[in-house]
């Protein structure tokens, strides 16, 4: 469902400087969406705590018996995660919603460059599996350039 937020989002969004009443600027159309997301995760936590996908149920006081560390990395990851969806609000303002879109939906990206490149999971693959990844590398550029010169003409 979160996939298709962003068309939404555009379409209620104005530019920063000279918003349009009734029109939301980024920052409020963050607001709103992590206030969305922060009701979400309370009304549905629950449930999958107690019917998981996968694995055993979780009791809330498994929740809370978590190293404060553990909750400080959840902290941080929201952090980035809010960090990034402002920056995408902001810059489909300048550079276009594809654009913004297209760049913020790079995090697959950098997580499989990571596990390609840093951990080299796939060291041991078929060459097979190293030209499907690296033809999945090339696609996104692809894409991202096609978007770019979209945008230009």
């Amino acid at each position: 469902m979160i996939a298709f937020f962003f068309r939404f989002a555009a379409a209620a969004l104005d530019r920063p400087d000279t918003p349009e009443p009734g029109r939301l600027t980024p920052y409020t159309a963050l607001v709103f969406f992590s206030l969305g997301a922060w009701v979400s995760t309370l009304l549905l936590n629950p449930i999958f705590m107690r019917r998981p996908v996968e694995g055993a149920p979780v009791a809330w006081s498994d929740y809370t018996a978590a190293p404060a560390g553990v909750h400080l990395l959840g902290l941080i990851g929201g952090g980035i995660w809010v960090t990034g969806m402002l920056l995408a609000l902001l810059a489909s303002a300048v550079a276009g919603d594809a654009i913004s879109y297209g760049l913020s939906n790079a995090a697959p990206m950098v997580a499989a460059a990571w596990g390609v490149f840093v951990w080299r999971e796939f060291a041991g693959a078929p060459p097979a599996a190293r030209r499907l990844l690296m033809g999945m590398f090339g696609l996104y550029l692809l894409g991202i350039i096609l978007l770019v010169v979209a945008r230009l003409v």
